[in-house]
């Protein structure tokens, strides 16, 4: 029988021949699940002996891998913020750049008392979640256009405890509020990868992860330019907005908040020092 050493290496070479980067950790976490084992007992034990059954489930996750479906989809988690979220192929899998708008909103709502926020296409809920898990006195409304999305989100919220401090509903941005609904923060992580852009994307984004949540078929700001629109009738006096934007678009971005009469608009590096997040108040 095949050996937890021997299945590791042959499947991290396979990988790796077929361009996946990061081959040997993706066979693990692929081995695990098929295993029902911890990382901890694959390194102590390289000589354990793989049964049949177990060698046709690690296969067939091998297969899907091969493929470039993206190894969040086929292990149906991803952590975010110390949390981990249920993602499946209808909502866009939680990136770690995201984190630094969690942090940021989170210090802008802390001279609030009883905060309100309202997040702009939820999809897994991972924003959402995050903030409500750390800020007890924070409430929030969110919606997405997908039933997809929104069905994850359900399941994300509720995993995590925070049911009873959100409202979610489907909508089009701004679509299902009500005119009068304000609130002290805004957020969110929009489509804006443009459709040239969207082209170019490697095989495991392009083809699996959901179109909509990541091009909006035009040049990347038309759904930016319409929360720069929309958003100031929605925020409090002295609350604030965090959108987050894709490389090279941070002038361009500040230019249309600017021209829709937002005064006070910074733009918020990643831990690579690229600009990704768009603040305005």
């Amino acid at each position: 029988m095949p050996t937890i050493e021997t299945t590791l290496a042959t499947a991290s070479a396979t990988l790796a021949n077929e361009g996946i980067a990061n081959a040997l950790r993706d066979a693990k976490l692929l081995l695990r699940a098929a295993l029902g084992k911890t990382e901890a007992f694959l390194i102590a034990y390289p000589e354990f002996e793989i049964d049949e059954e177990s060698g046709q489930i690690f296969e067939k996750l091998l297969e899907r891998r091969l493929a470039k479906e993206p190894i969040q989809y086929i292990l149906g988690k991803q952590e975010f913020y110390g949390l981990e979220f249920v993602v499946r192929p209808g909502v866009l899998i939680p990136r770690p750049e995201t984190e630094i708008l969690v942090e940021h909103a989170l210090r802008s709502i802390a001279p609030f008392e009883a905060p309100r926020g309202f997040e702009i296409g939820i999809g897994s809920g991972c924003i959402s979640v995050a903030l409500l898990r750390q800020y007890e006195d924070l409430r929030m409304r969110a919606t997405d256009i997908s039933l997809d999305a929104i069905a994850i989100a359900r399941e994300n919220i509720e995993k995590h405890g925070v049911a009873d401090r959100i409202e979610l509903s489907r909508g089009d941005l701004f679509g299902d509020l009500q005119k009068d609904e304000r609130f002290d923060l805004i957020v969110s992580n929009p489509p804006y990868i443009g459709s040239e852009e969207f082209s170019g994307l490697e095989a495991q984004v392009r083809q699996f992860e959901p179109k909509t949540a990541l091009t909006d078929d035009a040049d990347g700001f038309s759904v930016i330019e319409r929360i720069a629109t929309e958003s100031g009738k929605h925020l409090k006096e002295g609350g604030r907005i965090f959108v987050e934007i894709g490389f090279g678009q941070s002038e361009r971005a500040m230019e249309i908040f600017a021209k829709n009469g937002w005064k006070d608009i910074e733009i918020i590096p990643d831990l690579a020092g690229i600009p990704r997040i768009l603040r305005a108040c």
